[in-house]
């Protein structure tokens, strides 16, 4: 009896646990948004199909059932703008299946949620279709097609196996959603120009076109006239900089030269006023009177001139920028006594700088050659090419250094705030592009003991590792040699993600619930 209870005992305790692992059927890879799918009587499950597809625009990752005639099978359809690789906000899908002309079944639906549309398609006949997705958003509109979609008669006779241009799947998985909250984009392994790179480094200056001195123009002392002027401030065109006050220094004193100017002409208007009535009554000669009126009259321009001056301030002592930029250098302070011609500042109009690159002696016959250049802020990796700059090539210096043997190359850029003038720069140097290469942005790459690699999409959610061969780089792009082929995608941003996604252990095998 006690053997009996005992049994019955174990027997109850493994029963949940019986239930539980018969749910799991680990044969068949869970895709949550299609459970609860009504798709019949018929016991048989297959597993998700999946499809992804790029344009100029978007990029589409569709997952559905095997399709069966007369079957309503729910899409999951993810859309994202391929300029920025987000998610698609608003916007309506009409997925259309069709043989021909002629239209098996259609959908119409607008955005279910953030990037995903939900259609549903219930085909009227079997046999090999295509299948259309007509996009419209408020940015843009787009057409995508798949060939070869498969319609079952039954589901016994249904099967990712009809489906030969599905995705393959990455070892990899990294989620729509995923992608679209982090910076991550992805792009071709196409054919790239190269000619002979030349590797090298040098730094950002100021044009000598969009450099000024502003100087005293009178002895005096400097007060400053713009608020909270000190190195890096903005300045405008016309704007008042500095103010030479002649205070103290008697040859050059406004106000005492003002006050000097209106005592002599009030002196000399007295003295005419008296003059001018002593020859009304001739006790005076005309001569005289004459010479009293030319005195007054030269003490009247010299205090209309002197007036003037102390009014507006002398244009001897306004200190004004001649263009809009901003200050390079302060070299006086406030207070500070100046004498005409010193030096009070450095400004940089800031629109053009030059960038002078230290060419190694090996080069130097290539030097005539160059036609493209890309300089790279050493601190953060980002790239910068001459069409990026609106730049070109000035010279090159004719004479190597003599210290180092090093020739000078110079370009003219636009000013950019990631190459400051003064900064320190990496470049590379290109002749005109001769020999074609498979390509691919240099962010795309990582390093990982030793060897390069690169992580390629196999379809909307699933990545695969390749080590690649590398050869040159031209700052921007990498020639691959080896390990990639012509039209493969890979991660150009975001591969740290991935490489975090493929050490996950509790990663899903396949598909996810939206």
């Amino acid at each position: 009896m006690a053997k009996t209870q005992n049994l019955m005992k174990n027997t109850i305790f493994l029963l949940p646990l019986f239930i539980l692992f018969s749910c799991h059927n680990p044969n068949h890879e869970g895709h949550g948004d299609h459970e609860g799918h009504d798709h019949g009587t018929e016991t048989e499950e297959h597993e998700a199909v999946s499809f992804s597809r790029w344009t100029s625009k978007s990029e589409l990752f569709v997952e559905l059932d095997p399709l069966v005639v007369g079957v309503e099978t729910e899409l999951i359809a993810h859309f994202n703008n391929v300029t920025n690789f987000k998610a698609v906000t608003n916007g309506e899908l009409n997925v259309v299946l069709m043989d021909g002309e002629k239209t098996i079944s259609s959908s119409f639906v607008k955005i279910s949620k953030l990037g995903i549309f939900k259609p549903k398609l219930k085909p009227s006949k079997d046999g090999n279709f295509k299948m259309l997705f007509l996009l419209k958003t408020p940015e843009f509109s787009d057409t995508i097609t798949l060939e070869n979609i498969w319609v079952a008669k039954t589901k016994k006779e249904a099967g990712i196996e009809h489906y030969k241009n599905a995705d393959k799947a990455g070892e990899i998985i990294y989620l729509k959603e995923q992608a679209w909250h982090d910076d991550f984009a992805t792009t071709t392994a196409e054919p790239a120009l190269f000619g002979q790179i030349i590797h090298s480094s040098g730094r950002v200056q100021p044009s000598a076109n969009d450099i000024a001195t502003v100087v005293a123009k009178s002895n005096g002392v400097v007060r400053l006239r713009k608020l909270n002027l000190s190195n890096g401030s903005p300045v405008g065109a016309g704007e008042l900089l500095f103010f030479i006050s002649g205070e103290g220094i008697s040859e050059d004193d406004l106000e005492m030269n003002f006050r000097q100017t209106v005592s002599e002409m009030e002196s000399s208007k007295s003295d005419l006023d008296r003059k001018k009535q002593l020859s009304d009554e001739n006790i005076i000669s005309k001569r005289e009177y004459e010479q009293a009126l030319n005195r007054y009259e030269t003490a009247k321009a010299a205090f209309d001139r002197q007036k003037t001056l102390y009014e507006k301030g002398s244009n001897r002592h306004l200190i004004i920028s001649p263009w809009v930029g901003y200050l390079s250098q302060l070299l006086v302070t406030e207070g500070q006594y100046v004498e005409a011609g010193q030096p009070l500042a450095h400004l940089l109009r800031g629109s053009k700088q030059q960038v002078s690159i230290d060419v190694a002696p090996r080069f130097i016959e290539y030097l005539g050659l160059i036609s493209e250049a890309v300089f790279v802020n050493p601190y953060n990796g980002n790239a910068y090419s001459l069409k990026d700059l609106s730049g070109r090539l000035l010279s090159f210096d004719r004479i190597p250094k003599s210290e180092s043997r090093y020739t000078a190359v110079y370009f003219e850029v636009n000013n950019h705030p990631d190459l400051p003038a003064g900064s320190m720069v990496e470049a590379y140097l290109q002749t005109k592009p001769s020999q074609p290469f498979l390509g691919i942005p240099k962010t795309a790459l990582t390093e990982e003991m030793g060897s390069y690699v690169v992580y390629v999409q196999c379809s909307g959610e699933s990545f695969e590792r390749r080590v690649v061969q590398i050869g040159q780089s031209d700052g921007k792009t990498v020639q691959i040699l080896n390990g990639l082929k012509q039209g493969e995608r890979v991660v150009s941003k975001g591969s740290v993600r991935i490489k975090q996604a493929s050490m996950k252990t509790d990663a899903p095998a396949h598909g996810h619930v939206h």
